[in-house]
């Protein structure tokens, strides 16, 4: 079930949590702070966590929105909140259909599968292909949880591709929470971008799609088939 992009205007928060460290949120510090602390005495307005609220031009996705979506979601039977995903101890080759050609990266802080019906290669953003980037353990890694860490990819496209963009959307999903974002990598070639985030485990998974129109419905296929193996 796909639901369309809601026009209202997303506040994030950066918030100091009680090690130093600090996180980028769709909620205020201090609902945070009460969610995890005891009741302590009212501080002064001199003494609250400062927050800084940044806007998203109109077309974006409401994240707020995002994360009433998600809290509806039940986990699906047979698995429990800390389960990750399967990608971890799965052999991906196996679903790769044989005419499809694959070109891996593999490090600690990310893992990165490009797949094409043609051979891939690495310096043409015109490509047609299915791309399936894995953050693992992002707030280990990069010291922030899997949500904001999708929040600040998905701004990176929309910085990029200001001009070229299409829509952006949140979608349901059993166990993760989802949203997208499609654009125009130039006049003949669309991608669509999708964040799968498990913050139960604080794995990030992004899925990119792009081809040409006459491959969209093909290239898109195989994108929700890698999907469905998360």
């Amino acid at each position: 079930m796909v639901f369309p992009a809601e026009g209202k205007k997303i506040k994030l928060y950066q918030c100091q949590q009680s090690d130093g460290m600090v996180v980028t949120q769709d909620r205020r510090c201090e609902i945070t702070h009460l969610q995890s602390s005891k009741p302590q005495k009212k501080q002064s307005s001199s003494k609250q966590a400062k927050t800084q609220s940044v806007q998203v031009p109109k077309a974006s996705l409401s994240t707020k929105k995002i994360a009433k979506q998600h809290r509806k979601i039940p986990v699906s039977v047979g698995h429990s909140a800390s389960q990750r995903s399967p990608y971890f101890n799965m052999g991906w080759e196996r679903f790769i259909p044989t005419d499809w050609s694959l070109e891996k990266i593999e490090s600690k802080r990310f893992h990165r599968l490009s797949l094409s019906k043609s051979q891939y290669k690495k310096t043409n953003s015109s490509d047609e292909i299915v791309q399936l980037t894995v953050y693992p353990k992002t707030n280990l890694n990069y010291g922030e949880g899997a949500f904001a860490k999708a929040l600040n990819l998905y701004h990176d496209i929309r910085t990029q591709y200001s001009s070229q963009l299409v829509d952006s959307r949140f979608k349901y999903h059993e166990k993760y929470k989802i949203f997208n974002i499609e654009y125009k990598i130039n006049p003949t070639i669309n991608a669509l971008t999708q964040f799968c985030i498990d913050e139960a485990n604080n794995d990030l998974f992004v899925i990119t799609f792009q081809s040409s129109v006459n491959q969209w419905d093909s290239y898109q296929a195989f994108a929700n088939l890698v999907l469905n193996k998360l």
